[in-house]
């Protein structure tokens, strides 16, 4: 059966019924821009529960107050969901209580490729509302940054706009908090350091802020790879695993301590912080940058990289700069940051980045000291 619209409707048929909204077929540009404005409409749905927890308190609102925060699913106009392991294309949303929320849909019981996150403002009067969205993360990078303000409706527990129903399937954000309740999407509170999930597909969760930082614009400490501890002189002199003159090819006083030290005595992450934190690997960092979106920015005063995750999750890593013998360089303009991964005897892979540049595959030597920011195990 061929799709058309996607999201929108499911087959021909429907498309055909429901005309108004997709005027060919095959026309591409129409197709993505009714694909993109009908998606936001949808997504404003779910932003009544901001009008609900800002506005509520006194008015006919107070029962109702904060119960949209949670997970939703298309539905009919009578409330009976959808069927999402079928051909259809069925809508789901996630809002959260911070402002922030998710989309996606499910077809043949598996999620599509395209999806979404978002903040959300508005306020609610009785059972209607004027709500503004503003896309932040997609799978689309020309969609972020895109925003829209439409009026929504809540009756009887379903969120309605336009030809659009959903309807509540769960109480709670599935991904705002893991089993043991410390996975976030940014950091709740000043006691550092959270566990920020940012919608990654290995699963991966990265730390809110840098080893030795007590807070994420914090630089932290410097290690050389292998070493636990920070120090005033980065060299070879100093190093702790072995010594190598500029040169000499001569590796033999080069001790071997791994080829990944993730989760060893030898990482400053584990070390410093447990066992559930361990230094990233060289792919986890490749991960990092091909799935997150990412822009240079000040935080608090500080100049570095934010990550954004395709569930809207966010991580600011700062530019740490690095240790050369004594002296400490290019803070505030670069990042150099320790991965787990050795790359040859002498060098391991390391995380670089300045305003212009993002790279994985720099190759750092052991020697050198430069900036922690762990994942979780």
């Amino acid at each position: 059966m061929e799709r058309a619209c996607t999201f929108i409707f499911r087959d021909c048929a429907e498309t055909i019924r429901q005309g108004q909204y997709c005027i060919t077929f095959n026309n591409k540009t129409i197709m993505k821009k009714m694909y993109f404005w009908s998606l936001l409409t949808f997504m404003m749905v779910a932003m009544l529960s901001i009008g609900f927890v800002s506005c509520g308190s006194d008015d006919d609102n107070d029962s109702s107050d904060g119960i949209l925060v949670g997970e939703w699913q298309e539905c009919e106009s009578d409330g009976v969901f959808r069927n999402d392991a079928t051909d259809y294309e069925v809508m789901h949303m996630r809002l959260r209580a911070d402002g922030t929320g998710d989309w996606w849909s499910v077809s043949k019981g598996k999620e599509d490729s395209h999806k979404y996150s978002f903040n959300y403002s508005g306020s609610i009067n009785g059972t209607s509302g004027t709500i503004t969205m503003t896309i932040t993360s997609s799978t689309n990078s020309s969609d972020i940054g895109r925003s829209q303000t439409v009026t929504v409706t809540y009756i009887n527990e379903i969120l309605h706009s336009g030809e659009i129903y959903y309807k509540k399937t769960n109480g709670t954000p599935k991904d705002d908090t893991d089993s043991d309740g410390n996975t976030y999407k940014s950091c709740p509170d000043n006691k550092h350091p959270h566990v920020i999930d940012l919608g990654l597909p290995s699963g991966t969760k990265w730390a809110c802020c840098n080893v030795g930082a007590s807070m994420p614009e914090g630089y932290g400490n410097y290690y050389a790879w292998g070493e636990t501890q920070p120090k005033k002189t980065y060299n070879w002199n100093t190093y702790q695993y072995g010594y190598y003159k500029d040169g000499s090819r001569d590796y033999s006083h080069i001790e071997d301590i791994g080829k990944d030290i993730g989760g060893t005595t030898y990482d400053a992450a584990t070390v410093n912080w447990g066992e559930l934190w361990r230094t990233p690997t060289h792919e986890q960092f490749r991960e990092l940058r091909e799935s997150c979106s990412s822009v240079w920015t000040t935080y608090n005063g500080v100049n570095g990289l934010q990550f954004t995750g395709i569930n809207g999750g966010t991580i600011f890593i700062p530019a740490a700069g690095h240790h050369n013998l004594a002296e400490l360089a290019d803070v505030g303009s670069t990042g150099f940051y320790l991965s787990s991964s050795l790359r040859i005897t002498l060098e391991y892979w390391g995380f670089y980045f300045t305003k212009e540049i993002i790279d994985e595959d720099n190759w750092v030597l052991r020697c050198g000291g430069s900036t922690v920011r762990p994942v979780n195990n």
